[in-house]
């Protein structure tokens, strides 16, 4: 269905404009030279944020893209998801054959392939349940655990063998679920190395008591957040994945990976180093990218009219889409304004106020899309329903104004509207309102992006137009994720919360996009959202084999706003070497696989 434009009017549009055409000087020079990969391997790749975290268990403040991303090249998943761009589960990357089920689909027999560590140990059943034993003694501080799921939804685990273990399950749940979304949590961890509670201690069986599992990981997670350690510390040598690290002198300076020489899967390394390049800042990078010191970067938004330029000069400019999903995070924990983000009618006003086809065109240059619930639509999901595609809330202040003022607000442009009919009728402004309650919001952002500047500033005016005042507060990615994390274990102090152009990856432990580590009832990325209707169609997804219980939770949420729907970026625009082989297609879930890539000189 197409959406309908409907304009911003011409203070924000102003704005926009202004802000797009300022923004193309930055990156008029011209690229001086084409990047190659060097005649002894090496390739050079950009990341956006430097790595600053690599053991593989993700607090709340830690779980991210550029952190996943990092770690998965030395610590791979029980089970691998993503298969020549889609988002397919891929065996041949798997550290497991599929499993074998019985007990009416209650129970998983998984046997491990020969894989081995770095040292020579293999992997065993042993780090499998090292892993378990973990997860269960710390699953609150962990930033993918949701209440009812793994570890929880089991009844006991078994390791009859080395290379086979068990693990059954409190009822049948759906299969695509516990694929997607349950055993690819399964990292398994060198108990060999690990097992320890401090550096100069012995290696034990520590883990498999819960006292003894949480001071491991409670060592483990403080040698993690020592970053200038990370090439030196023995703990992060015993690898499995493709790659360890050479050096890295945190937290600006750039990565160097290099082959592990006793990985045992498939896809060994062509190159002989791997350089991630950390750059303070897109204009920094461009100026690497130009002078032809990168593979593998990417074109800033502020610079996409350098594009054809780099086509013509040894690069191919392709976009990166990704199995993602963007919204701007919604506080229902403080106690003063909470009751104002519970109401329904809120949410949809706000929602009202989003201009994401002006976003899109002006911000982010076209390269991105829309979001209209709770599911990603790239590369046409079978997951995603036609009544989710279509735009339920386009931008009109005039309905955002209507909303407002028919739930008993009085409105005042360029002012601040407040409640005048206290009280929980239908014409009233709800539940916990006071009379004279401002509407006054604080929307936190990551400010190292330009395009979110835009998308936040066009916001800002567009609310303000209709007397809704919006605080702006950037920070950078560490003070996001911090102020995001701490929700809802403590009330939050923020009332909007954005990562610019995406929030939630589906990746490797959530690729079944059923929702309920965003919007289900405890959850970390939802700021505290919890409704029981949509709880139990949540629940549903996970034990409905058919795909309409997912259809049915998608279109109901799509309705809610439970986060703003605010569009998606493509994850980046790459700009990369024709002498770089083998990138090709892009991972759906914004995962780098160096090990497949390989160039001349």
């Amino acid at each position: 269905m197409l959406r309908r434009r409907v304009s911003i009017g011409a203070a924000a549009s102003t704005l926009l404009a202004a802000l797009a055409l300022a923004s193309l000087g930055a990156g008029s020079a011209a690229a001086r030279t084409s990047a190659r990969v060097a005649p002894s391997g090496v390739a050079s790749f950009a990341v956006p944020a430097p790595p600053n975290w690599i053991f593989p268990m993700w607090t709340p403040t830690t779980y991210g893209i550029q952190v996943t991303q990092f770690t998965l090249l030395m610590y791979r998943p029980l089970y691998w998801m993503g298969v020549n761009g889609t988002n397919a589960l891929n065996p041949a990357l798997s550290l497991a054959d599929m499993p074998r089920w019985s007990n009416g689909g209650r129970t998983a027999t998984i046997t491990l392939k020969p894989w081995r560590w770095s040292d020579g140990q293999p992997i065993t059943t042993r780090d499998v349940e090292f892993w378990f034993n973990l997860e269960a003694a710390n699953k609150t501080k962990l930033g993918a655990y949701h209440p009812g799921w793994l570890p929880d939804d089991l009844v006991r685990v078994t390791y009859p063998s080395a290379s086979t273990f068990s693990v059954t399950f409190k009822q049948a749940y759906s299969r695509t679920w516990l694929m997607d979304n349950q055993l690819t949590d399964i990292i398994p961890l060198p108990q060999q190395a690990w097992d320890r509670t401090s550096a100069t201690g012995p290696i034990g069986n520590f883990d498999r008591t819960p006292k003894g599992a949480q001071a491991v990981f409670s060592f483990l997670d403080k040698q993690s957040g020592n970053l200038s350690t990370y090439a030196s510390n023995p703990l992060w040598r015993v690898v499995d994945g493709p790659y360890r690290i050479q050096s890295y002198s945190a937290p600006t300076s750039d990565a160097v990976l290099v082959p592990n020489p006793a990985y045992s899967g498939p896809d060994r390394s062509h190159l002989a180093k791997v350089r991630w390049m950390v750059f303070a800042s897109d204009a920094s990078e461009f100026d690497a990218l130009r002078a032809g010191e990168l593979t593998y970067g990417y074109l800033p938004y502020a610079d996409v009219s350098q594009a054809s330029y780099f086509r013509h000069h040894g690069y191919k400019v392709v976009s990166w889409n990704w199995y993602t999903l963007n919204y701007v995070e919604i506080d229902y924990t403080n106690p003063k304004t909470g009751p104002i983000m519970k109401q329904l009618y809120v949410r949809q006003a706000l929602q009202h106020l989003v201009d994401q086809s002006t976003y899109i065109k002006v911000a982010l240059h076209g390269y991105g899309i829309p979001t209209y619930g709770p599911v990603p639509t790239v590369n046409h999901s079978v997951y995603a329903t036609a009544f989710e595609r279509q735009d339920h809330f386009p931008y009109s202040l005039k309905a955002a104004r209507a909303l407002l003022a028919d739930h008993g607000w009085s409105i005042r442009p360029n002012g601040t509207d407040t409640c005048i009919r206290p009280g929980t009728g239908p014409t009233d402004c709800g539940a916990g309102i006071r009379a004279d309650t401002p509407l006054v919001l604080r929307f936190v952002y990551w400010n190292a992006y330009q395009y979110t500047d835009q998308e936040v500033e066009a916001f800002k005016s567009a609310a303000s137009r209709i007397g809704v005042t919006v605080s702006l507060l950037g920070h950078t990615i560490a003070g996001v994720y911090a102020l995001g994390g701490q929700c809802p274990s403590s009330s939050c102090n923020w009332e909007l919360l954005t990562f610019g152009g995406s929030l939630w990856n589906f990746g490797g432990g959530d690729a079944y996009p059923t929702g309920g580590q965003i919007f289900g009832c405890g959850s970390y990325w939802g700021g505290g959202y919890c409704d029981p209707e949509i709880q139990k169609l949540i629940e549903a997804t996970h034990t409905d084999s058919s795909i309409r219980s997912l259809y049915r939770y998608e279109n109901a949420v799509a309705l809610q706003v439970p986060g703003l729907w605010w569009p998606l970026a493509n994850y980046q625009i790459s700009v990369i070497s024709d002498h770089l082989h083998g990138w090709s297609p892009q991972d759906i879930y914004a995962s780098a696989y160096p090990e497949n890539w390989s160039g001349r000189g």
